[in-house]
């Protein structure tokens, strides 16, 4: 089935962001791709930017859903927790992983506007990560995602893209899934560890 303007107009921009960046996309090109009126995106969208806005607003609203069906009681510890967010996340980039390619080229062009705002929206769905598991009272969790922490996770799972990338059409599909497998639980490890900060001081700085 046909795909409706504005849905055509958001999957062209999301290829386009993730391929050339956001400055070096014209709507022009937007609107080219998607074999749309210009006209069309300005209907939908008052500017550019508030394409990019939408895009970015739209995946933080899906994957803060899935944190929203979260039924804590259904986890035995925090390390569990922490599996399973990763997972998710990480099976979040498999599906959506030219959405995921904006976030980092933006996130690192330090000549980039959107730089700030994603890593700021991106703190906001770790906030509520937070709270949520600190509501557990089946066990004590003394721990605190700070900016630090938050950068060095987000890394540490955009890092699955890279592992993509390296494979390409090396490998069949049930060995590409025992290496995915493999990532999501050392990096699990490696975040528990992180931010519980085991055999040290967690100190809140920021």
């Amino acid at each position: 089935m046909d795909l409706k303007p504005k849905d055509r107009i958001l999957e062209s921009a999301i290829k386009l962001f993730a391929e050339k960046g956001f400055d070096a996309t014209s709507v022009d090109e937007i609107a080219r791709n998607a074999e749309i009126n210009k006209a069309m995106i300005y209907y939908y969208f008052s500017s550019k930017e508030e394409l990019l806005s939408s895009i970015i607003r739209k995946s933080i609203n899906e994957f803060t859903s899935i944190i929203e069906d979260i039924n804590l009681s259904d986890f035995k510890d925090l390390e569990e927790i922490i599996h399973f967010f990763v997972e998710e996340g990480i099976n979040y980039i498999d599906k959506n992983d030219m959405l995921i390619r904006i976030y980092q080229r933006e996130s690192l062009n330090i000549s980039s506007r959107w730089g700030t705002n994603i890593i700021d929206t991106v703190g906001l769905v770790f906030e509520k990560v937070e709270t949520m598991i600190k509501k557990m009272r089946r066990e004590s969790i003394n721990f605190d995602i700070t900016l630090v922490e938050q950068i060095l996770v987000t890394n540490l799972i955009i890092g699955y893209l890279s592992l993509k990338d390296k494979l390409g059409g090396k490998i069949d599909e049930e060995a590409g899934e025992i290496i995915k497998k493999r990532y999501i639980d050392r990096v699990s490890r490696i975040i528990y560890l992180l931010i519980t900060d085991e055999g040290g001081k967690n100190e809140k700085i920021f």
